[in-house]
């Protein structure tokens, strides 16, 4: 499943902030797909895959100190566009 996780950090972001969420990255592998610094409404997009729900809570505990959190499950548009409608 995938989930996108929109991110507002709790205080000014500071080094040890943006190495928390490296630390966090890294330990997820490949199931971390892409994490962005973003200018806007939100401080970071992130992109995960997680087996379920319970494991996308996990990743989003991991790092609830700094951040709040928006999650969002995500369908991929090609598995959109296989689904009847």
């Amino acid at each position: 499943m995938h989930y996108i996780y929109l991110m507002k950090f709790r205080q000014k972001p500071t080094k040890e902030s943006f190495e928390k969420l490296r630390e966090i990255r890294d330990k997820l592998g490949p199931s971390g797909r892409g994490l962005y610094i973003t200018m806007g409404g939100y401080d970071i997009v992130w992109h995960i895959e997680a087996d379920d729900n319970k494991k996308a809570l996990e990743t989003t505990m991991s790092f609830s100190d700094i951040a709040i959190t928006e999650t969002m499950p995500a369908l991929p548009l090609d598995e959109a566009i296989q689904m009847k409608l």
